[in-house]
C-alpha cells in the first residue's frame, strides 16, 4: 500500500500595477539627489544584498543610451531575488544568476573535462566554486541567465530543466548570435541537462 499527498499548493501570486513603474515625487527627489553626488571618488550610495552600489555605477541610468553594465544588472538581480514570491514559479523552483557569475563560469570553465569527472561523488569540501554553482544550478527547475553581448545588449537565457530545454529571451531576435551562449553550455555539458 502507498500513501499520496494530493493536498494542493499555495498560489502565491503578486499583482502588479502601473503605478509599481512611475517614480513618486519622493523617488525624483532622491534620483536628483543621487545625481549631485560625484562618481569620482568612489562614493558608495546604498547597500543591496551585502553588495554595496557605487554612484558610478548609476551614472548609465541618468543617460538615455548608455550601456547598462553588469554591476547595474547584478544590483537589480538583487532586489528580484529579495522577492520570495519570485522564487517559485509555476515551472517550479527557479534560481537567478547575476552577471558576475555567469562571467566567472565563461572565463574559468575547462572544455576537456567530463560530465563524470565533473560531478563524481565526493565530499561537498573538495568541489569547487564552480562544480558547486553548476551543482546549484541542477537543484532548479528553472536558472535564469542574464548574458552580454560584447557590451552592448542583454538577453537572458532560461535553462527549463522541467522541459529540458533552454529558452532564449532576446528582444534582437536572433541577429546578435549565440556563440557566448553555445560555448558555456558545451563547457559545462548542460546541453545533456
Amino acid at each position: 500500500m502507498s500513501l499520496s499527498h494530493n493536498k494542493p499548493k499555495k498560489s502565491v501570486t503578486t499583482t502588479i500595477v502601473p503605478k509599481d513603474y512611475i517614480c513618486t515625487q519622493g523617488d525624483l527627489a532622491l534620483i536628483d539627489w543621487i545625481k549631485e553626488i560625484p562618481c569620482e571618488p568612489r562614493v558608495e550610495v546604498v547597500l543591496i544584498d551585502n553588495a554595496f552600489v557605487e554612484r558610478k555605477w548609476m551614472e548609465c541610468l541618468f543617460q538615455p543610451d548608455a550601456y547598462l553594465g553588469d554591476e547595474v544588472i547584478d544590483c537589480y538581480i538583487n532586489l528580484i531575488k529579495a522577492q520570495d514570491h519570485l522564487k517559485c514559479r509555476s515551472g517550479g523552483r527557479v534560481h537567478i544568476e547575476n552577471a558576475f557569475q555567469f562571467n566567472f563560469l565563461k572565463r574559468d570553465g575547462d572544455v576537456k573535462t567530463k560530465t563524470d569527472e565533473l560531478y563524481p561523488s565526493k565530499d561537498m569540501a573538495q568541489i569547487s566554486s564552480v562544480e558547486r554553482r553548476v551543482l546549484l544550478y541542477l537543484d532548479h527547475d528553472m536558472v535564469f541567465i542574464p548574458i552580454n553581448i560584447r557590451e552592448m545588449h542583454w538577453y537572458l537565457v532560461v535553462i527549463n530543466a522541467r522541459n529540458m530545454e533552454i529558452q532564449v529571451l532576446d528582444s534582437l531576435g536572433t541577429s546578435s548570435g549565440r556563440n557566448d551562449l553555445i560555448h558555456t553550455v558545451r563547457l559545462y555539458k548542460l546541453n545533456n541537462y
